[in-house]
């Protein structure tokens, strides 16, 4: 049996929140990240901007879920899924950790 690590545990109920040892910045209404302790810097687009602006306090991806669909046209579905994507890359880059 694999092994499962935090990476595969982010389900709708998972409760997620920033890295607070980044620089953060926006340009042109998008976010900007620079990570220290990985020494990269990261850019987000407008759907990406808006999730990180959501992870400001612990929220649950439901959450983030139930915002987009009101401000972006979309399913459930791909939304759900494409946020999923989304917060498991930003954990694998330790820029979000899951709440306990």
């Amino acid at each position: 049996m694999p092994l499962m690590n935090k990476n595969n545990l982010i389900t709708p109920g998972t409760v997620v929140c920033r890295n607070k040892e980044l620089l953060a910045g926006n340009i042109d209404g998008e976010v900007i990240l620079m990570s220290f302790a990985n020494n990269e810097y990261y850019g987000m687009n407008r759907a990406g901007s808006r999730i990180w602006q959501l992870l400001e306090k612990p929220v649950a991806v439901n959450d983030i879920v139930n915002v987009l669909l009101e401000e972006f046209e979309t399913d459930r579905q791909t939304c759900l899924a494409d946020v999923t994507e989304f917060l498991k890359m930003l954990l694998s880059k330790k820029l979000i950790s899951i709440v306990e």
